[in-house]
């Protein structure tokens, strides 16, 4: 295979219906019908994990042709991967450093400064934030993430995942209300099944990553690697908020 490496197929690949009715983004479910999708992701991760084949599941939203999705019907997809692919590993290991020197996840030290501060932030939600990060890879880029202790997110109780879920419809109508209905993305991001799951939850806690498809990559993105925002967060959290 010369310079080449390979793997056999393997893995799995899952659709998640959120409603019976025709509709075309999270921001048109009910409450009864984002309750029941979000408990529905969880036990399909918790399905998913128990694959030995599986060591990462991804759950995931395409909303509208633009952020690539094929069906118009609003869905999600839920796929378990039998590698890690490079940029996660990557991150996965600079959480683990900054662990392992600080005691404290990642995600933890930037949710608290968020909080601390509020010029990012733009609404929470039980135990719950969601903010624009700093430096923003993408214009009006959101986060949601836990700012009090949760369980992973497959073992959240009740009213937790009730009030993240809710958390992710206000932003897409927010973000739907700012921008006059652009394309979207959000993805769930989730830790690696190579450690124990507490540890592994502790390092690389689960958040909540929305991106409006309001650009296209280009050369610079595609040569260097970087990404060129021409929105401050700070901005877009004020426009997201109504301020």
């Amino acid at each position: 295979l010369g310079p080449y490496s390979r793997v056999a197929g393997g893995g799995l690949q899952e659709i998640i219906i959120e409603s019976p009715r025709h509709i075309t983004s999270a921001s048109q479910l009910s409450d009864v019908e984002l309750s029941l999708s979000f408990r529905a992701y969880q036990l399909r991760i918790e399905a998913a994990l128990k694959h030995d084949h599986v060591c990462h599941v991804s759950l995931f939203k395409n909303c509208r042709a633009e952020a690539g999705a094929s069906i118009e019907h609003s869905h999600s997809q839920l796929v378990g991967n039998p590698i890690l692919a490079g940029p996660l590993a990557a991150r996965w290991e600079r959480c683990s450093v900054a662990f392992r020197e600080t005691g404290c996840s990642l995600l933890d030290s930037i949710v608290q400064f968020e909080t601390n501060h509020g010029c990012r932030q733009i609404e929470t939600q039980g135990k719950f934030v969601a903010f624009c990060p700093y430096a923003s890879r993408f214009a009006f880029q959101v986060w949601i993430a836990a700012h009090s202790p949760v369980h992973s997110f497959e073992k959240l109780e009740r009213k937790d995942l009730d009030d993240v879920s809710r958390l992710v419809r206000s932003t897409v109508h927010r973000l739907e209300r700012a921008l006059d209905a652009p394309a979207y993305n959000w993805v769930l991001h989730l830790p690696p099944k190579l450690a124990a799951e507490k540890t592994a939850q502790e390092m690389f806690p689960w958040f909540i990553e929305l991106i409006p498809r309001l650009s296209l990559w280009a050369g610079f993105e595609l040569s260097d690697g970087g990404w060129i925002n021409d929105c401050p967060p700070e901005f877009a959290a004020r426009k997201l908020r109504g301020d």
